[in-house]
């Protein structure tokens, strides 16, 4: 049973990591937008804004490429999660997910996956949302996470459902400094 759970474990991870990258990143000219997506195809407009449309808040410049809706609703479900993780609540955190990750992922398998994968989320010291972008119903978020004295960052994936923003998949983004400002 063990060498099941880490085969699917691996397999999981191999998954995730992958779907994301199939996302053309932003370049350093782009306004942080993601690559085509299936949802595309619908006649949604873009939610997006310029380079210079975010407001400033008292930390520092607001992040950009999301509607200002937009970026509090993928937000709060990153944030959500990510503090789920502080608290080592993996069956909360698990409940952020979308429809599409739970079908490819259970909860014990989760479980596995961030101990082992992903473990300075367990018990991170917080977090800061750094750049935002969305087309239709898809959007990612780049995010800087303290583990200790090291901060690494993230790229979450998610998509809209019927009850709100859901996390599709995240990554490392390793080769990735972010400017300093305090955490969110």
């Amino acid at each position: 049973m063990g060498l099941r759970r880490g085969l699917v474990a691996a397999l999981a991870s191999a998954i995730l990591m992958a779907l994301p990258g199939c996302a053309v990143d932003p370049g350093p000219g782009d306004a942080a937008r993601p690559g085509p997506t299936d949802s595309e195809q619908d006649p949604v407009p873009e939610t997006d804004q310029g380079p210079d449309e975010g407001q400033p808040d008292a930390e520092g410049p607001a992040p950009q490429g999301c509607a200002p809706a937009t970026l509090a609703a993928i937000g709060a479900t990153v944030s959500a999660q990510l503090d789920a993780f502080a608290q080592d609540d993996l069956p909360l955190a698990y409940a952020m997910t979308s429809p599409f990750f739970r079908r490819l992922v259970a909860p014990d398998d989760f479980e596995t996956l961030i101990r082992d994968d992903y473990p300075e989320l367990v018990g991170n010291d917080g977090h800061r949302l750094d750049a935002c972008g969305s087309r239709g119903r898809r959007g990612f978020l780049i995010v800087g996470v303290r583990a200790g004295t090291q901060e690494v960052v993230l790229r979450y994936d998610l998509s809209e459902e019927d009850d709100g923003w859901r996390i599709d998949g995240a990554r490392r983004l390793t080769d990735v400094t972010l400017p300093e400002r305090p955490l969110a």
